[in-house]
């Protein structure tokens, strides 16, 4: 989170959702969704990443931050979030599948609350999945999440 210059979710003081999408060979976006009150916004990032040793491929350096763009975001819209995180059961989902891809990319979904979850009885979660198929309900998250923001 350093290099994306992303704060931890638990200094937002607000229930927040942060959706990560880390590619192999392409480039990184987030989407931060905060609630604060009655406003709603999204928090979106592009950046361009590439490898500092083309050789070895050792370490990733994010390049530069291409676009930011915040847009506020209707309840209707943030309930629709809200209902795609339940019906993933995420505050039970496990953090990550047993998976093993070459090359994938990384769909990671954040969430912190201020109130604990009744399950995990914790405010924080995160899981992972390398490369879902378009038609799961996890990768419909940041499809959602994206076209909210063309939408605008």
């Amino acid at each position: 989170m350093n290099k994306l210059k992303e704060p931890e979710l638990e200094t937002l003081d607000r229930e927040t959702y942060r959706f990560l999408i880390l590619s192999s060979f392409g480039n990184y976006k987030t989407y931060r969704v905060n609630k604060n009150s009655d406003n709603y916004i999204i928090i979106a990032k592009n950046y361009v990443k590439y490898f500092e040793d083309t050789i070895t491929h050792k370490e990733i350096v994010i390049n530069s931050l291409v676009k930011k763009s915040e847009t506020a975001i209707s309840e209707a819209q943030w309930l629709e979030v809200k209902a795609l995180i339940d019906k993933i059961d995420f505050w039970e989902l496990p953090v990550s599948k047993n998976e093993r891809y070459l090359d994938g990319t990384a769909y990671i979904i954040e969430g912190y609350s201020l109130e604990k979850n009744a399950c995990t009885q914790r405010n924080y979660h995160v899981t992972s999945r390398i490369s879902p198929n378009d038609s799961t309900i996890y990768k419909s998250i940041f499809n959602k999440i994206s076209k909210f923001i063309e939408d605008k």
